[in-house]
């Protein structure tokens, strides 16, 4: 029975009547395998008029890649964050954009919805600034969405947290593998105002803010989301 208590435990998203009907020919001594798992949950599945519910745990994203930080991301780029399955990530370009340095632009105009920062802001960020049209061109969110590398065309400019994960793993912080100026100093795409905007020092990981008509360095990322 305490296989069984730890099974529930894992899988608390099954109610506890219907899986009871699942598991009636499951006896005290029996282990539980990856296999036998899934063939209770199908039978719970089954008892309850729900689906898509699983548990596999020899294969954890359903067939796809599972992602570590520092492989090849696919797209020519290197992989910098994943998500606790490994299923889901973001990859770097791997390179920055040309120039070296550029603008962010959209000097003076404060950018409704671009002012996230953390990691998974910087694709609606850089959406909001392309959606505002700005009369001082977005010179660097352009250019990212501008990039194709790996023949993809949904690159974006990263949030300040995503820029600073770069920083910490496959940036000066880390290998330093995703092969980045080391004294380098990147724009996010994390507004602060209408004149400012968060940057991340390569050279020590500080994120202080530059005004926007500043020459700095970017780069471009893509999230990886497994089929």
């Amino acid at each position: 029975m305490k296989i069984l208590i730890k099974f529930f435990s894992i899988i608390g998203l099954l109610s506890m009547s219907h899986a009871a009907i699942a598991i009636d020919n499951v006896s005290d001594g029996d282990v539980l395998t990856a296999d036998t798992m899934n063939e209770i949950i199908d039978a719970t599945n089954a008892n309850s008029g729900s689906s898509g519910l699983d548990f596999d745990i020899d294969n954890p994203c359903g067939g796809g890649t599972v992602y570590s930080v520092g492989d090849a991301g696919g797209d020519g780029g290197t992989v910098f964050f994943v998500t606790a399955d490994g299923c889901n990530g973001l990859e770097a370009a791997p390179v920055d954009l040309a120039p070296a340095s550029r603008n962010w632009g959209c000097d003076g105009e404060n950018v409704s919805g671009a002012d996230g920062t953390a990691i998974g802001d910087g694709a609606p960020n850089t959406l909001a600034v392309v959606n505002q049209a700005c009369a001082d061109p977005a010179d660097a969110v352009d250019a990212a969405r501008a990039y194709t590398g790996g023949a993809e065309t949904d690159w974006y400019l990263p949030s300040k947290d995503e820029l600073l994960e770069m920083y910490n793993t496959i940036g000066p912080g880390g290998d330093n593998s995703g092969g980045f100026v080391s004294n380098g100093v990147y724009w996010s795409s994390s507004e602060i105002d209408s004149l400012e905007v968060y940057v991340v020092n390569f050279a020590n990981g500080g994120s202080p803010v530059n005004p926007k008509n500043f020459a700095r360095e970017s780069r471009a990322i893509r999230t990886l989301v497994d089929p």
